[in-house]
């Protein structure tokens, strides 16, 4: 009976798999992005940290989705700056990607979350068009990073 249990779990992983794969590839992870929005903007995102389960359980009632829990932390990770998921090739993180162009989350600490404000993505535009090694690493601490924006700034005026 448990050998059966695990094909059935082993299975509904693989199901899964297979759903984040289409999802990739259609508007329904663009979808997904506007509900993980929406609640970080509920919990005050812009400000406060918040909570990953606070934000994805806020957006699985705000889809009606039939999707695991693991899809919505795939999509978030996916969107956050600071984490090594969002890189398309691991073996070249230069190689374009879509968080380039619209980054979403930066990730405070193991399992929190704030939104990208105008600023903070004014900063994090700057570290591409700059090429600055930090936004290559797996993950790096965000605050250093706007430091050494401001730093650069001052420097350069």
């Amino acid at each position: 009976m448990a050998s059966i249990r695990n094909y059935a779990a082993n299975m509904m992983c693989i199901a899964d798999f297979f759903t984040f794969k289409q999802l990739i590839k259609g508007d329904l992870i663009m979808k997904i992005i506007e509900y993980l929005i929406e609640s970080a903007k509920h919990f005050n995102g812009f400000n406060e940290p918040v909570e990953l389960k606070k934000i994805r359980g806020k957006a699985i009632i705000l889809s009606n989705f039939e999707k695991s829990s693991k899809s919505f932390d795939a999509v978030l990770n996916y969107s956050t700056i600071n984490m090594h998921s969002r890189f398309p090739d691991i073996k070249d993180k230069r190689k374009r990607a879509d968080w380039l162009k619209n980054p979403v989350f930066y990730r405070i600490k193991r399992g929190f979350y704030k939104l990208l404000n105008d600023e903070d993505g004014q900063v994090f535009k700057w570290a591409c068009d700059n090429d600055i090694e930090l936004i290559y690493k797996d993950e790096y601490d965000f605050d250093l990073l706007k430091k050494y924006f401001k730093e650069n700034k001052k420097s350069n005026n």
